[in-house]
């Protein structure tokens, strides 16, 4: 007998024998996945190809076909419509219908809202969905952007929703506005916007902190309310060689001189000018040493007499690196604080 006929021979008989093997046994072993004899195999979906157990889990995820072709039992089938995302439960990353879609398919069940709730991806803690601006919020923010003393940071952090999108409410108000009068919003368009409005969740922001969406969608600030005074343009342009002196600048930042506020400030409880005559050589040192810093200078008042006096502030030096008097020979340098 050829070797060729033999090995055919070995291979049908082995073939043969896991067809008795699989009909006396009470599973069968499919790509390495055990399937219960006759499991859903009743159900006409359309499906060409082995019976595995993804195929029996899909067919469970799905659940009965309408006479529409829809899959009604499935929660998941048709889009929500009371502002409540209707995303894959967090509890596990396998979805079976015997334990979460029935509990997702119980309206008991679905009443129970947590920060899941809001999150697509039930592998992904860190993306949480977007949330619409309720009409109570919107309208509050078309009513603040009226008044002329709200400015865009102030409506900002009122209602707890960024400038950008304060900013984009107004200007698309203003849009919706102007299609109505020209006609252009038809009842299409009406329907599709209710629907998509009926879809996304939506927050009041700072408006009413009522909800757990409200508390989520109140969006992080990223910049501080400035002050009415930094909210202008500080910066004035002037030629190189015009004459600005501390004067100029307090009266345009509105604001008192800077000596004016240094003394104040640093000096208000620096003593008057002390007498150390009369002192013994080791406690003028000290002296000295004490009231020679930050705030204060020693100055030179006679051969006994030493006085502690507030330093002042203005004679910062010269204008583009001028060389100092003291450095040209012939000229004498005379402290303008000695008065000898």
């Amino acid at each position: 007998m050829p070797l060729s006929t033999t090995k055919n021979l070995v291979t049908s008989a082995r073939r043969w024998a896991r067809v008795q093997a699989s009909a006396t046994s009470s599973y069968t072993q499919v790509r390495g996945v055990r399937i219960g004899p006759g499991s859903y195999l009743s159900r006409d979906y359309g499906l060409v190809g082995r019976h595995t157990l993804p195929r029996s889990h899909m067919i469970q995820w799905f659940g009965d076909k309408s006479i529409n072709g829809d899959f009604h039992n499935n929660p998941f089938c048709y889009a929500p419509r009371n502002h409540m995302p209707n995303y894959i439960p967090h509890s596990t990353s396998k979805i079976f219908r015997d334990d979460n879609v029935k509990k997702m398919a119980d309206p008991d069940y679905r009443k129970i809202v947590n920060e899941n709730t809001y999150k697509p991806f039930p592998l992904n803690p860190y993306t949480k969905t977007s949330f619409l601006l309720s009409e109570e919020l919107r309208e509050a923010i078309l009513e603040s952007s009226k008044d002329p003393k709200m400015s865009l940071w102030q409506i900002s952090s009122r209602y707890g929703i960024r400038k950008e999108r304060v900013a984009a409410t107004v200007k698309l108000a203003k849009i919706e506005k102007d299609w109505e009068q020209e006609g252009k919003i038809t009842p299409d368009l009406a329907q599709y916007a209710h629907r998509m409005y009926m879809m996304m969740p939506i927050t009041n922001g700072r408006l009413s902190q009522t909800s757990l969406a409200d508390r989520l969608g109140e969006e992080p600030m990223e910049e501080i309310v400035p002050p009415k005074t930094a909210q202008r343009n500080n910066i004035q342009i002037m030629h190189e060689t015009a004459e600005f002196s501390p004067q100029d600048a307090a009266s345009f930042f509105h604001a008192p001189e800077a000596t004016e506020l240094m003394d104040k400030q640093l000096y208000s409880d620096i003593p008057k000018p002390l007498s150390f005559e009369g002192v013994e050589k080791k406690d003028l040192v000290q002296k000295i040493k004490q009231w020679k810093g930050t705030y204060t200078d020693v100055v030179f008042k006679g051969e006994n007499v030493w006085a502690a006096i507030p330093a002042k502030a203005g004679k910062v030096g010269y204008r583009y690196g001028a060389s100092r008097d003291h450095r040209k020979k012939h000229r004498k340098h005379k402290d303008e604080r000695l008065n000898v």
